[in-house]
């Protein structure tokens, strides 16, 4: 590969070997590391074209806020429980708990109906929230 880089480059050799060196040393590196990253490796090979290839999810703590109207939304971070929510008028907290980006929620509707939701999809805090569909 040195051979490579420095005809392509007009490197000195020297140099092309140091370069080649550091690349490999941080293909290493950036392989080890993906072993203490805290997620999911998943299989893409749902289609012809990802047969053999991996895709990579982060686990992102979450918190999930639920109003008495129904509201769902999320959080970044683990808030503490104290924090400053604000509701639709009318509507207020029922309950708050912590996940994580890569947890599906179970929520049961009143029509009997039982619905998992994906930790990532849930709407932003900022907002209001949303009904689950």
């Amino acid at each position: 590969m040195a051979l490579a880089v420095s005809s392509e480059c007009g490197k000195p050799l020297k140099e092309a070997r140091a370069e080649v060196d550091r690349a490999c040393q941080t293909l290493l590196f950036s392989s080890e590391e993906a072993h203490r990253l805290c997620g999911e490796v998943v299989p893409m090979d749902a289609s012809p074209a990802g047969k053999g290839r991996w895709a990579m999810t982060l686990r992102e703590p979450i918190t999930v806020i639920c109003s008495k109207m129904g509201w769902i939304r999320a959080m970044k971070g683990h808030q503490p429980k104290e924090a400053e929510v604000k509701f639709r008028d009318g509507d207020e907290g029922r309950f708050v708990f912590r996940a994580e980006t890569t947890d599906r929620i179970l929520v049961a509707g009143s029509n009997g109906r039982f619905y998992t939701l994906l930790g990532a999809n849930l709407p932003g805090g900022r907002g209001m929230g949303e009904a689950p569909n």
